[in-house]
């Protein structure tokens, strides 16, 4: 009789400690939301400066043309970038202020801005547009999400997040984002026209651990109404929170030899 005692009590002990925790258990794997996963995104990936060296590959058919760059930037508003080879291409520079961009002809010594139907345009014969280089990390000013759940994506466990467009000037009516779990870096985006169409779609294929933080150093960027087409991004080299002079990011710099 002891015995059946000790052993009821102890089931009844152990139920009420499953009762207690279960509602934090489960409260603490389904509290997190999407606007918190967007939160957490521009955590990891947003610095007060940056300074990288990148090269990007882009695969037409049977072509691969290979161009180098460098690129400067301060907070989520300012980025300078010059590209630095092949020849063809070398001294070629785009400077982006919020939302307007510029782009330096050396051939012609020429500045021009890009604006209207001209951000829709293939930058420099490249999968992403001028209009993807304007597409500021404000995702949670630009859209509503929704957290769908969860998935697998290339071995990783992600969060899958689908984000409308809250205002009409976007560049991307809906994104379908799957975020890393333990990264907090989106591993694949879809990008959707208002109409459904699926546009381009981006993968990331490489991440590394760099100043404390990981970060994306390899992705593909697809344009899906280019037939046969994809544009490698490789980060070959990068530096967070540095000094860069605000001269950096003007016009009398874009116009600099």
């Amino acid at each position: 009789m002891i015995t059946f005692f000790y052993k009821f009590s102890n089931i009844v002990i152990l139920t009420l400690i499953i009762s207690i925790l279960s509602p934090v258990l489960i409260h603490s794997q389904t509290t997190i939301t999407a606007d918190e996963i967007l939160e957490r995104i521009d955590r990891n990936m947003v610095s007060t400066t940056v300074i990288s060296t990148a090269t990007m590959e882009i695969h037409q058919r049977n072509r691969v043309d290979v161009k180098e760059m460098k690129i400067w930037g301060k907070g989520k508003n300012s980025s300078f970038m010059e590209f630095t080879a092949p020849a063809r291409d070398k001294g070629t520079k785009y400077l982006r202020l919020e939302d307007n961009l510029w782009m330096y002809l050396p051939n012609i010594e020429k500045v021009i801005k890009i604006s209207g139907h001209l951000l829709r345009q293939s930058m420099m014969g490249s999968d992403y547009s001028y209009e993807d280089t304007l597409d500021r990390i404000k995702l949670l000013e630009d859209y509503t999400s929704v957290l769908l759940g969860e998935e697998d994506f290339d071995g990783r466990t992600c969060y899958v997040l689908e984000l409308t467009a809250a205002r009409k000037d976007v560049t991307y009516y809906r994104r379908k984002i799957w975020v890393d779990k333990e990264y907090f870096i989106g591993l694949k985006s879809e990008l959707y026209a208002k109409t459904g169409k699926l546009l381009k779609m981006m993968t990331v294929h490489k991440i590394e651990q760099i100043q404390g933080r990981h970060y994306p150093t390899q992705a593909t960027m697809q344009d899906l109404l280019r037939k046969d087409s994809r544009t490698e991004f490789f980060i070959t080299g990068i530096q967070f929170d540095v000094d860069i002079p605000d001269e950096i990011f003007t016009i009398r710099n874009l116009e600099k030899r």
